[in-house]
């Protein structure tokens, strides 16, 4: 249990060093700390303790300050390039991650009657893998019950007047035949409709 706080403690140092950096490029970048605290919607003496707590953490001075100018020093000219670098690299993984969330991949296994399967299912799966290049698709059509642990499908479908959760078929609780096809009904449906 002592862990918990040591790895928050962490975490929250990293996360007040990155706002302190761009706390410093944005002072940089507006010409001075009444300016930054505009852009970053706080005040100014929370700017200003937040350039000397960042002066005090690295050690040394990033900004020579009088009150009618401000002039980066050697070493604020290399860690206003480092912190520019770094937030930049955060920024892309960020983007990178966020475009991966959207975008459906993988791998989706069907299974469906022969001809339900012709009619409505293949229809729609080949529209989902149209507009989503990064999944892959493999439809059984069988007019044969399929187990879909064994046979590692994701989705059976089955027309059905009745719905019993006992029975081998949709293992994500839409009734056989009865629910949206697919992947997570709206999800499906938005995906596959014209």
């Amino acid at each position: 249990m002592a862990i918990a706080p040591t790895i928050v403690a962490k975490e929250s140092i990293v996360m007040d060093k990155l706002r302190a950096m761009q706390a410093f490029v944005r002072i940089v970048d507006e010409g001075s700390l009444t300016a930054a605290a505009n852009a970053l919607g706080t005040s100014l003496p929370s700017v200003v303790r937040t350039l000397a707590e960042l002066e005090a953490s690295v050690g040394c001075r990033l900004l020579n300050r009088t009150t009618r100018r401000q002039a980066l020093t050697e070493e604020g000219r290399h860690y206003l390039e480092r912190s520019r670098r770094v937030l930049a690299d955060i920024d892309d993984l960020e983007a990178s991650l966020a475009d991966q969330a959207i975008e459906p991949r993988g791998r989706i296994n069907i299974t469906a009657p022969v001809l339900l399967g012709q009619m409505l299912v293949a229809p729609a799966t080949r529209r989902f893998v149209q507009r989503h290049d990064k999944v892959q698709c493999n439809l059984m059509l069988t007019d044969q019950i399929v187990n879909l642990l064994e046979d590692r499908r994701g989705r059976a479908h089955r027309p059905s007047a009745r719905f019993d959760p006992g029975e081998p078929g949709d293992r994500h609780g839409a009734p056989r035949g009865g629910g949206e096809p697919g992947l997570s009904g709206a999800a499906w449906h938005a995906a596959t409709s014209e």
